[in-house]
């Protein structure tokens, strides 16, 4: 066995311990609630999680000094080596969509190797497939919301009445400022109509007494007149009655 054959069978192996571990401690719903309970329970507790070795840092350094080597050596040697970052991530995305899930062979192929139906029931599955996980996000969002009502009813109904006195506040103290200005406005008014009222009222006041002083003048005349009638009715009723 060469060292590259020996080299994908560790590969292999490694992923495939892995997948195996994955699996084990986080399992994936099924739709069958005791089956999930159970996978979730023995994941929680550690039954049938398979080991694995622990690697130590300088192994992980190793390796990764490794991959970074034979990256640059395999870039150098097909001729892109001044390709930016965002040029293998471009040829990947590309990549990634010239595959098809095909589910009725349960496999990837080729875009331009499969059938109309094929790429239907391609689209159909990944449809269904992210239906059911919005579906399960929806539970899981509806879950978590009702548990942060419990725990934060108190303060919602609180918000909600700070609110209602907040808006109620509001509108006071709109209704206050419009009084306001409509009070200043009347008192802007008074200000340029108060002279012109008061002169206006010592000109009545002047008048009314300079009227009061003629009828005061023509009162004494008439009481004078009635004196003066009242002594020659007198005189003349006199001499009759000695008559």
């Amino acid at each position: 066995m060469s060292a590259r054959e020996r080299a994908e069978e560790l590969l292999v192996a490694e992923l495939t311990a892995m997948l195996a571990h994955d699996a084990a401690k986080y399992p994936q719903p099924t739709g069958d609630k005791k089956a999930d309970k159970a996978a979730a329970k023995a994941a929680a507790s550690g039954e049938g999680v398979p080991p694995m070795a622990p690697l130590d840092d300088g192994a992980l350094s190793a390796a990764r000094a490794l991959l970074d080597a034979e990256a640059a050596y395999v870039r150098h040697a097909m001729g892109h080596a001044a390709a930016a970052p965002s040029a293998y991530a471009e040829a990947a995305a590309t990549l990634s969509r010239d595959f098809v899930y095909v589910p009725s062979k349960r496999r990837y192929e080729r875009a331009a190797s499969v059938t109309n139906t094929d790429r239907l029931d391609a689209v159909r599955a990944e449809y269904d497939a992210a239906r059911r996980e919005m579906e399960r996000e929806a539970r899981r969002a509806a879950k978590v919301e009702a548990k942060a009502l419990v725990l934060i009813g108190g303060l919602v109904k609180r918000d909600a009445a700070g609110r209602a006195m907040l808006s109620e506040l509001s509108e006071q103290v709109a209704a206050a400022r419009i009084e306001l200005e409509c009070f200043r406005a009347l008192q802007a008014r008074e200000v340029v109509a108060a002279p012109e009222r008061i002169e206006a009222a010592l000109a009545l006041t002047e008048q009314q007494r300079e009227r009061e002083a003629v009828l005061q003048e023509r009162y004494k005349g008439l009481n004078r007149e009635l004196r003066g009638l009242s002594a020659a009715a007198s005189a003349a009723a006199k001499p009759q009655a000695v008559g």
